[in-house]
């Protein structure tokens, strides 16, 4: 469409058409659409650099483009998980080995022996802990008197 100022004949033919003169604001909307592109682009610029400077920023000291191989020596270790198959034998070889441990007679190479816990902890209740040592103490220092600071308000 022209503008009404460019053609004055516009305004007669829109007038015809069923449009008012005040319908019809080409300056306020042209600017409106002229400020829109401006800030838009002024917004844009002012993210790209935010962006680039962020870049700079976080990555300045590793390059994004590894090699796969480099990549493949550098990838963590991760520990292999457990499967669900071996999950029931575990369980029965950990009950296992703590049976072993705390219900069986066993005479150790140091010439010690090994008796159940439930043995052992019957036989304690019989015979009463023995008394520990008495704690070694230490000689009191005499306690010093002081007088008070003098407190000015």
């Amino acid at each position: 469409m022209h503008n009404v100022e460019d053609d004055p004949d516009a305004l007669q033919r829109a007038i015809d058409a069923g449009y008012e003169k005040r319908d019809l604001p080409y300056g306020v909307v042209g600017k409106a659409i002229f400020v829109f592109f401006i800030m838009f682009g002024v917004f844009a610029v002012i993210g790209l650099a935010s962006m680039w400077l962020t870049y700079k920023l976080v990555r300045a000291d590793r390059n994004p483009f590894v090699p796969q191989a480099v990549a493949e020596a550098n990838k963590p270790k991760l520990a292999p998980l457990q499967t669900n198959v071996t999950a029931h034998t575990d369980i029965k070889n950990l009950r296992l080995e703590e049976a072993e441990k705390t219900e069986k007679y066993k005479v150790n190479e140091d010439g010690t022996f090994q008796i159940p816990v439930h043995e052992a902890m019957e036989k304690l209740s019989e015979r009463g802990l023995q008394s520990a040592p008495s704690p070694v103490t230490m000689p009191q220092a005499a306690p010093q008197t002081t007088q008070p600071a003098e407190v000015r308000l």
